[in-house]
């Protein structure tokens, strides 16, 4: 039997979350998933594309004004396959937190390991797999994620300090094609 969308939405979205889900305006799409919510903290008009999924054991720190395309991945713990007596990992896992800045783009299926740090108004290209730190301004893409353009910092500062965020101009306050939790 098919469940309605109010109850698939109260089997993943944790109760405490939803408050703050709808006083920050966040547009999470309703096939994105974040697991360990509790750990998650999310900024103000933040967009989180279709099958999106964020694993927030090790925390998880989005700026606002963040958006992310469809089907990005985000990890922030991974086996521990170095130490214990299993192969081909232990039942132990590292986890390590991801932040990410604010007025972050991150394109169409990029991944973000745990323990990386995105800046603010940085850029990550569809595909690109981020391994490492990057710099605020910094657009990357590639395998792993390399530094292939810089934006101009002198419009990213003045954006980032008048809050120019895509979402904040162009919000609505009642979506129709938005999830509405009652």
């Amino acid at each position: 039997m098919e469940l309605r969308l109010r109850d698939r939405i109260r089997e993943w979205v944790v109760p405490s979350f939803r408050p703050a889900y709808l006083k920050k305006q966040i547009k999470l799409h309703r096939s994105a998933r974040i697991s360990y919510v509790n750990n998650c903290d999310i900024g103000q008009y933040v967009y989180i594309g279709p099958n999106c999924f964020f694993n927030a054991e090790g925390g998880l720190k989005i700026g606002e004004g963040s958006i992310f395309a469809p089907e990005v991945v985000i990890l922030t713990s991974s086996h521990a396959y170095d130490a214990g007596e299993l192969l081909p990992y232990d039942i132990y896992d590292y986890s390590r937190p991801v932040i990410i800045g604010r007025g972050v783009w991150v394109g169409y299926r990029a991944m973000i390991v745990p323990g990386v740090e995105i800046g603010d108004g940085a850029v990550v290209a569809m595909g690109g797999v981020v391994t490492k730190n990057v710099e605020p301004g910094d657009i990357v893409g590639g395998n792993p994620a390399k530094v292939i353009g810089h934006r101009n910092q002198n419009d990213l500062e003045r954006m980032l300090e008048n809050k120019a965020y895509f979402h904040r101009k162009h919000w609505h306050k009642r979506p129709k094609k938005w999830l509405r939790i009652k």
